[in-house]
């Protein structure tokens, strides 16, 4: 497979793809990204050394957030910290945010996030705005 990123052009060799079986968890399917060899890219430096992409977005919410949100509600279910009256509350500007959501709606963990909108001009007063599931 080849890509052109930038001015470069990188060859991908045989990259390794572990897919868990369609009935596992959506949890499953966090980790194992291929490491993706930099043919191109490592041009000049010794033949023995090797330059890598890992691609993260292999992960179900398509980022290396995935790991981390993942961990923190695994955590939140093993100590019994969520229930009906407990949610989990973060402010997330992105990539952990899209990762809590994904994570809390399959396993069920009510969360809360919230996000600070920039005004399009600097002396405009910003909001905070919130989600829920």
């Amino acid at each position: 497979m080849t890509q052109s990123i930038g001015s470069s052009i990188v060859t991908y060799e045989n990259p390794q793809i572990l897919v868990p079986p369609a009935s596992a968890g959506l949890d499953s399917h966090v980790g194992s990204t291929p490491l993706l060899p930099l043919k191109n890219i490592a041009g000049g430096l010794s033949p023995r050394v090797q330059v890598f992409a890992k691609a993260e977005w292999f992960n179900p919410g398509g980022s290396i957030k995935d790991r981390p949100a993942l961990n923190i509600i695994r955590t939140v279910i093993e100590r019994g910290y969520h229930s009906s009256e407990k949610r989990l509350l973060d402010a997330t500007s992105g990539n952990m945010g899209i990762a809590y959501a994904t994570f809390g709606a399959a396993m069920s963990v009510p969360l809360t996030l919230t996000f600070r909108r920039m005004p399009a001009e600097r002396d405009s007063p910003s909001c905070v705005l919130w989600v829920q599931n």
